[in-house]
């Protein structure tokens, strides 16, 4: 099997209750963007970030680069 090794020299954390931020995703130049639904989210608005993941994830055509999704422990 061969791999791609894929560097990422610029990683962008966004939380995932900023919708500002989440609507640049697409247009940025870095090689990762991570999207926190830990610290950075209230717990009250946990749902509502959830729901606009599943939307950007269902349509990942526009995107540059790679998704990262950061989550609360499974316990929590």
């Amino acid at each position: 099997m061969t791999e791609t090794y894929r560097p990422r020299r610029s990683v962008l954390y966004v939380p995932a209750s900023n919708d500002k931020a989440l609507s640049k995703i697409t247009s940025l130049a870095c090689d990762a963007v991570i999207i926190d639904l830990e610290d950075a989210v209230a717990p009250a608005d946990k749902v509502s970030a959830r729901q606009k993941l599943a939307g950007i994830f269902a349509d990942r055509r526009n995107l540059r680069c790679e998704m990262v999704v950061r989550i609360n422990p499974l316990s929590s």
